[in-house]
C-alpha cells in the first residue's frame, strides 16, 4: 500500500508496540489464507506463553520467538524478516498487565491479510478477508482485561506482498486504557 494511502488513518501512539514474533510459517501447498487461518500451526495457538529466544519445531524446521519493539503502530512482518514472504503465517504475542479488572474495552485491529486474535485463550476476533492493511479497520467491543496478567495472541496470514498488522485497546469512548503495561515476560508483576 502506498504511503499516502496510509496517511488517511491516524497513527495511534498507544498501539501495542512490543511483541514476541514467530514467523514465517508456510501455508500448506494449495491452502488458502482463510484455510490456513483455521489451522493451528502451533499447538494450543490461543494459549502460548513464549519467551524471547524460545525455539519451536514447526514443519520439520525450527523457529525462535523474536522480541520486537516497534517504532510505529504497525507490525511490518516482511521488514522484520528482511524479505517479502508470501503464503505464510505469523504469530505475535504480548502480555498485558492490568492494575485491576477492566470491562467494556474495545480492541481496534488492522491486518493484511486474514487474522485472528485470542485474549486469555478465547478467540475474540477473526477476519477471513484477503485485504490491504488499514490501521483500526475492525472494532471488537465489550472486551475485558483481567487484573494481573493477560495474554494476547495476534495471528496474521500473508497471501501476497504486504504483511502487516496492528492492535490497540481503548475504553468504550475511544480513549487510551489506563493502568495497563505491555510486557514480553509471561509472569504477572504487581503494578500497584
Amino acid at each position: 500500500m502506498a504511503e499516502e494511502e496510509r496517511q488517511i488513518v491516524a497513527r495511534p501512539s498507544d498501539s501495542i508496540k512490543q511483541w514476541l514474533i514467530l514467523a514465517p510459517i508456510a501455508l500448506a501447498a494449495g491452502q488458502s489464507g482463510a484455510e490456513g487461518l483455521d489451522v493451528e500451526q502451533i499447538e494450543g495457538e490461543g494459549r502460548p506463553r513464549p519467551r524471547a529466544g524460545e525455539a519451536m519445531s514447526i514443519g520439520g524446521g525450527e523457529l525462535k520467538w523474536r522480541a520486537v519493539a516497534l517504532k510505529d503502530y504497525m507490525i511490518d512482518l516482511n521488514a522484520l524478516l528482511g524479505h517479502e514472504t508470501t503464503q505464510s503465517v505469523a504469530y505475535a504475542v504480548c502480555y498485558i498487565q492490568s492494575e485491576a479488572e477492566q470491562r467494556g474495552l474495545q480492541m481496534l485491529v488492522g491486518s493484511d491479510d486474514e487474522a485472528k486474535v485470542y485474549l486469555n485463550g478465547k478467540q475474540v476476533y477473526k477476519c477471513l478477508d484477503a485485504r490491504v492493511f488499514v490501521a483500526e479497520q475492525d472494532r471488537v467491543p465489550d472486551l475485558a482485561l483481567n487484573a494481573g496478567l493477560n495474554v494476547l495472541v495476534f495471528k496474521v496470514v500473508n497471501e501476497l506482498r504486504d504483511w502487516e498488522g496492528s492492535v490497540r485497546f481503548t475504553d468504550a469512548q475511544g480513549n487510551p486504557v489506563k493502568g495497563i503495561k505491555v510486557t514480553l515476560e509471561p509472569e504477572s508483576n504487581d503494578l500497584r
